[in-house]
């Protein structure tokens, strides 16, 4: 390919970093506008309910080139097939080059896809200024099985936090078909917790539990813990670390 009109180059060892990164950005948007810049590619979107943030540093690829910064939009759904169709053992190529993202797979097959950028629309800037007074850091795993539980009678997840006297945030759920609640404390020995602080005697809010669910069945295992925070009746941030490298903060509005 000639690099007169190259933009954008970076190259994986496999597509597990596209497969996931595609995957949490369809829990929000069936678009993406990235900006790439030589230190790396930043993804940001909202919707009514959800904001997500997504960094992914140069270091993470094992090559990577974007000598200016670059706006470009992608249909997230579209490539998202092309990566699936894509052998896991064999490196990826991800380019830009007039105007169009070309995937170029190396495997028992060679293969080229070609797919039209869209337009890019405004950037959509981080969020600032959100304290949280409850900080819960555990495994994905562990907070995956207890929304299981609560989604068995809710479409919500309520989330509160008190001394009593020791540390517990409680997960609950209620409807008209009943309720189902967990609780979880630093020295439990079964919640897998690493860190549990709270800067108030009692926190609550409730958020979409479908929304988070999502976010967990598209991360898997690929981020082994989860750092949750929150403040009463405020926004919900989710924090993983995937493949060592990449950030995802995820915020949830809460229901009122």
């Amino acid at each position: 390919m000639s690099n007169n009109s190259l933009e954008f180059l970076a190259v994986t060892k496999s597509s597990d970093l596209w497969r996931y990164i595609s995957a949490v950005i369809m829990t929000v948007t069936s678009e993406g506008q990235f900006e790439a810049r030589p230190k790396g590619i930043e993804f940001r979107s909202k919707s009514p309910e959800a904001f997500i943030d997504i960094a992914i540093p140069s270091a993470v690829f094992q090559q990577f080139y974007c000598p200016t910064l670059l706006k470009f939009g992608l249909r997230i759904a579209e490539f998202s097939k092309i990566i699936k169709r894509v052998d896991n053992n064999f490196p990826i190529e991800v380019c830009i080059q007039d105007r169009s993202i070309v995937i170029t797979t190396f495997g028992a097959f060679f293969s080229c896809y070609k797919s039209n950028l869209i337009e890019s629309s405004p950037s959509v800037s981080p969020l600032k200024g959100i304290a949280f007074d409850v900080t819960l850091v555990i495994r994905t795993e562990t907070l995956a099985a207890i929304l299981d539980d609560i989604e068995i009678f809710s479409e919500d997840v309520t989330l509160k936090t008190t001394h009593e006297p020791d540390l517990v945030t409680t997960f609950s759920g209620i409807s008209d078909r009943g309720s189902a609640a967990v609780a979880v404390m630093k020295n439990n020995g079964i919640a897998n917790i690493r860190q549990h602080t709270s800067m108030r005697e009692r926190c609550e809010g409730t958020y979409s539990l479908r929304l988070i669910s999502d976010l967990l069945d598209s991360i898997g295992a690929a981020s082994e813990y989860v750092q949750l925070e929150y403040s009463s009746g405020g926004t919900l941030r989710l924090k993983f670390l995937l493949l060592e490298y990449v950030t995802i903060h995820f915020y949830v509005a809460a229901h009122t």
